[in-house]
């Protein structure tokens, strides 16, 4: 959504989720935002050109996740 960074702490709060057992899973620089906003861990599913030009489109304020991976079935080999 719009306003994702509120909302998924919002959410994790009101859930009374265990932060440590919670991930973001995202491909864009504002779902890792969200992730880091919320206090959880982040991965960013993203190729390392579009990593590139989120760097270049964010400038200072672009944050590294906890991991990056190419796509979703790369993810699985953390599990």
């Amino acid at each position: 959504t719009k306003h994702k960074e509120v909302e998924l702490a919002k959410y994790v709060r009101r859930g009374g989720f265990d932060r440590t057992e919670v991930v973001m899973i995202g491909d864009k620089q504002s779902d890792v935002h969200a992730g880091r906003n919320a206090r959880i861990s982040t991965v960013q599913v993203a190729s390392i050109d579009k990593i590139k030009s989120e760097k270049r489109k964010y400038g200072s304020k672009w944050v590294k996740p906890d991991l990056t991976v190419e796509d979703i079935t790369e993810l699985l080999r953390y599990f």
